[in-house]
């Protein structure tokens, strides 16, 4: 029964992610570097065992999201 609202979130955010990328430059780096954080804590956290780091893997890729995007923005 996880897999239903697994799949649900995954294809919204994939969509979000799609329509947003081909807007600007800005848009398609943080899409990546919000993959790559998201990737990076999910491999640590089967790495080191750490079950809260899958947990916490999504509000840090949008926080890197956002820092990312913030950074570009002033630059």
């Amino acid at each position: 029964m996880a897999i239903i609202p697994c799949a649900a979130l995954f294809g919204a955010f994939s969509m979000l992610a799609v329509t947003e990328t081909p807007k600007s430059g800005v848009h398609a780096v943080t899409v990546v570097v919000s993959a790559a954080v998201m990737a990076g804590c999910l491999y640590l956290a089967r790495l080191l065992g750490a079950r809260w780091l899958k947990e916490w893997a999504l509000g840090f890729s949008i926080v890197a999201a956002l820092a990312v995007a913030y950074l570009l923005h002033a630059a």
